[in-house]
């Protein structure tokens, strides 16, 4: 990935307004070398999403993007990721 990649997300912009969701472009961390990026097929929202939405663990402001139990392709796995090769169907759970 290059220093101008970007990807689009649903957001919120705070506690208040947390069902009004809007896309907004993101940009993710640099890639790192225990990294792998996923091309996202399907992505799961839960209780833990919710309760951060709604400013249940803390208050926040800014857009704000939630999913994190994902399925997809690896398109890119750093040097030093371990078990998964590109192309490999990958799933992530609620640890990431």
């Amino acid at each position: 990935m290059d220093d101008k990649y970007t990807f689009t997300g649903f957001c919120v912009d705070g506690p208040d307004s947390w069902s009004k969701f809007h896309k907004a472009e993101l940009k993710p961390k640099p890639f790192g070398d225990h990294d792998i990026d996923v091309r996202i097929d399907a992505c799961g929202v839960c209780g833990s999403d919710v309760d951060t939405l709604t400013g249940g663990w803390r208050i926040y402001q800014g857009s704000f993007c939630v999913g994190h139990e994902v399925v997809g392709k690896a398109v890119k796995v750093g040097p030093h990721a371990k078990g998964i090769k590109e192309g490999d169907r990958v799933g992530v759970g609620a640890q990431i």
